[in-house]
C-alpha cells in the first residue's frame, strides 16, 4: 500500500493508481481492481476532499476461509476443548464470534475463561467436532441419525443457525408416525415453529392418526389439545366424539375421570340427532354421567331451536370448518331491475366467500312477508299480493334443501315482524288493519311451534 499527495483521496489503492505528477489516471480497468470492488462510476477531481469508496463483498468469506487455513495449519491456537478423552484445538475468538455460550465462557469472569484446556461433558467428541467445524466453516451435515442429538448440542451450545436446520430438516420429514412426537421433542427445545408445523400435521391428518395404536397411547392434555381445536379435520362431528370415545375406553379405570371434560369440547350439537340419540345418549359413557347427559340435553335442546350459539356463546356451539357447516347468510325473494317478482334464495357462506342457490321459493311470494331462523332452518311467514293477506307459513329444512308448507298462522298479516324464543317462533304486530298497540304487542303477537326432527 503506498500513499501519495493528489488532488483525490483513494480509500484503498494499490501501487500504479497514481503517477508522480499528481494527476489522477483513467479510472482502472476490472484487470487493475479485482472483481469484488465497488467503486464510483466517475471520479470526482475538482476537491482535495472527494473519495472513492471500496467495499470488498468477499471480504467475508475470505475472512472465513483464511481462518479455516489457520486452523489446517495448527496457527495462533489459544485453546483446546476436551470431549470423550478427544482434543480440538481451537481459536478463542473463533468460538466467541460463532457462540454466545463461548463468548460467556471466555470473556467473563468465568474459570475456563483463563484455562488453556476446557472439558466439555455435555456432549460426545463426534457432536462437539461438528460444531467446531461449524464455527470455521460455516456448514454442517444433518442427518437422519444425528438430527435429534445434534438439535440438543446446538441449542445448549447457543448455535441458533444449526438448530434451525435441524428443525428444518425434522419439518420436511413430517409424518402420521412421528408428527406428535416430533411436536413433544420441539416444545421440550422451543422450536416454536417446529411445534406448530407438527401440530397443524397432526390437526390436518387427524383421521389417518386415529386409525394407529400410538393414537391410544396419546397423554390427556395432548387428546385434549387436538380435539378442542377448530382446525381439527374431521369429515364429521360423530368422528371427533368416536376418537374421543375410543381413546377413554381403551383404558377406562384410569381415563374415566377426564371424560366429562373432554366431551365438552367435542361439538354435540352439530352431530346429527339420529347419531346423537341412538349412539351419544345411549353410551354408557354418557348416561352414568350426569355431567354428559347435561351435555346431550343442551344439544337436543340446540338442534330443537330452544337457543343458538349466541345465547350461549361457547366453542362447543361453533361448528369446525372442515365439517362444512357454517352460517351462512340468506336472501329470499325480492325483485330484478325490472322490478319482476322473484322466487329464488341465494346464500353467501363467509368461509369461503362464495354464492350459491337454494331451493327456490315454491309458491308467489308477494311483499310484507316475514324471515325468521329457527334452529338449521328457516321460516317464512305471511305477506300479501296487494289485495289479499296470506296466512301461510313456509320452512326451509336445510338438511334436505326442501321447502314445505307447515301449519298456518292464526290470522293472516303483512308488514309484520317474527322472531325467535326458546324454540318457539313468535309473529308480532302489524297487519292492514291498522292494528292499535297495547302493552307489550301481546294483543298483536301469534306464536308457532317448530316441528321437531
Amino acid at each position: 500500500m503506498k500513499e501519495e499527495k493528489t488532488n483525490a483521496v483513494l480509500k484503498f489503492s494499490r501501487r500504479g493508481y497514481f503517477d508522480d505528477k499528481s494527476v489522477l489516471n483513467p479510472v482502472p480497468t476490472r484487470d487493475c481492481l479485482s472483481d469484488n470492488c465497488a467503486v464510483m462510476e466517475k471520479p470526482v477531481l475538482q476537491t482535495q476532499h472527494s473519495m472513492l469508496p471500496f467495499f470488498d463483498t468477499a471480504h467475508a468469506v475470505n475472512l472465513l476461509r483464511g481462518i479455516h487455513e489457520l486452523r489446517a495449519e495448527r496457527k495462533f491456537f489459544d485453546v483446546t476443548l476436551c470431549a470423550e478423552g478427544k482434543e480440538f484445538h481451537c481459536h478463542r475468538t473463533v468460538l466467541a464470534a460463532a457462540s454466545t455460550y463461548f463468548r460467556a465462557m471466555f470473556a467473563g469472569t468465568l474459570r475456563e475463561s483463563a484455562m488453556d484446556r476446557v472439558a466439555l461433558h455435555e456432549v460426545s467428541a463426534e457432536l462437539l467436532g461438528l460444531l467446531v467445524d461449524f464455527c470455521y466453516t460455516g456448514r454442517v451435515t444433518v442427518t437422519c441419525d444425528n438430527v435429534d442429538v445434534l438439535l440438543k448440542a446446538a441449542d445448549l451450545f447457543q448455535f441458533p443457525s444449526v438448530k434451525a436446520a435441524c428443525c428444518a430438516f425434522l419439518e420436511q420429514r413430517l409424518d402420521v408416525s412421528n408428527c406428535l412426537e416430533i411436536q413433544d421433542f420441539a416444545e421440550a427445545y422451543a422450536c416454536s415453529e417446529l411445534a406448530t408445523s407438527a401440530r397443524r400435521f397432526a390437526l390436518n391428518n387427524i383421521m389417518e392418526l386415529a386409525k394407529g395404536q400410538e393414537f391410544e397411547r396419546l397423554p390427556w392434555k395432548r387428546l385434549l389439545e387436538l380435539v378442542s381445536d377448530d382446525a381439527l379435520r374431521v369429515d364429521k362431528e360423530e368422528t371427533a366424539y368416536q376418537m374421543a370415545a375410543r381413546w377413554v375406553k381403551a383404558d377406562p379405570r384410569r381415563r374415566l375421570q377426564y371424560w366429562p371434560e373432554l366431551l365438552q369440547q367435542v361439538r354435540l350439537p352439530f352431530v346429527r340427532r339420529f347419531f346423537l340419540l341412538a349412539r351419544v345418549e345411549s353410551d354408557p359413557l354418557v348416561y352414568l354421567t350426569p355431567e354428559c347427559l347435561r351435555l346431550v340435553g343442551e344439544a337436543r335442546s340446540f338442534q330443537s331451536g330452544e337457543y343458538d350459539r349466541h345465547d350461549r356463546p361457547c366453542q362447543r356451539m361453533r361448528p369446525r370448518p372442515s365439517t362444512g357447516l357454517a352460517e351462512i347468510l340468506v336472501v329470499v325473494g325480492g325483485c330484478d331491475q325490472d322490478c319482476d317478482e322473484l322466487v329464488t334464495v341465494d346464500c353467501f357462506n363467509p368461509q369461503t366467500g362464495q354464492w350459491r342457490y337454494l331451493a327456490e321459493f315454491p309458491d308467489h311470494l308477494g311483499g310484507g312477508y316475514s324471515i325468521a331462523a329457527l334452529g338449521n332452518d328457516m321460516y317464512v311467514t305471511g305477506g300479501s299480493d296487494g289485495s289479499r293477506l296470506y296466512d301461510g307459513v313456509w320452512r326451509y329444512n336445510s338438511s334436505v334443501n326442501e321447502w314445505t308448507e307447515v301449519s298456518p298462522m292464526l290470522k293472516a298479516r303483512e308488514y309484520h315482524s317474527s322472531c325467535v324464543l326458546k324454540g318457539q317462533l313468535y309473529v308480532v304486530a302489524s297487519d292492514s288493519t291498522a292494528l292499535r298497540p297495547r302493552a307489550g304487542l301481546l294483543g298483536a303477537t301469534g306464536t308457532h311451534a317448530a316441528p321437531h326432527g
